[in-house]
């Protein structure tokens, strides 16, 4: 139970993350985090990712778990729910209120 919990709790705060906190946004977009450092590459330009990556990669490893213990299905309805929690609670998806006419 602890790792589907784990699937649905890491997909809703990828989500989170992606719309509240991060290092740099450009626009509307995403907040994003810095993965590979402008040093390195050949262009000097530092390399950005989604900061959702970060609750992600335990998300790949809680269905993993689920997958090798309860199935294939099971895991998808976990991340079917993780997916419908991240909706319901984020308030940007909500539609503004009828303006009186």
């Amino acid at each position: 139970m602890i790792y589907l919990g784990g699937i649905v709790g890491s997909i809703w705060l990828a989500n989170w993350l992606v719309t509240h906190w991060g290092t740099v946004r450009f626009g509307d977009g995403p907040w994003l985090i810095p993965v590979w450092p402008g040093g390195l590459t050949p262009s000097g330009s530092t390399i950005y990712a989604p900061s959702g990556v970060l609750a992600i990669r335990v998300g790949f490893t809680f269905r993993d778990l689920v997958q090798r213990r309860l199935g294939m299905k099971v895991a998808a309805l976990a991340i079917l729910a993780g997916t419908l929690l991240s909706a319901a609670l984020d308030t940007s998806l909500r539609s503004p209120p009828a303006s009186p006419s």
